[in-house]
């Protein structure tokens, strides 16, 4: 998402699904900048990319505790499912 102003544009939020195209999506980085929060762009970049997700079987994400209510709003549940990763 980007502000345009009349000489200067600023990117203040993104996100990205990765997809195999049929079985597994993922839902990852979605960012809004700190000064643009509550303001509903966080829904307008998760609705959109569910939207070009209608025909994935499963859609998951990582998140914090603290966002979980937030994705809760799309149907996203909580898993006991252990995430791994190398560091």
């Amino acid at each position: 998402m980007v502000i345009r102003t009349t000489n200067t544009e600023q990117l203040i939020g993104f996100g990205r699904a990765l997809s195999d195209g049929v079985c597994r999506a993922l839902l990852d980085d979605i960012v809004i900048d700190a000064a643009y929060r509550k303001q509903g762009l966080g829904n307008s970049i998760v609705k959109e990319l569910l939207d070009q997700l209608t025909e994935i079987e499963q859609i998951f994400l990582n998140t914090k505790p603290d966002l979980e209510s937030f994705y809760h709003q799309f149907g996203f549940t909580k898993t006991n499912a252990f995430t791994m990763s190398l560091t």
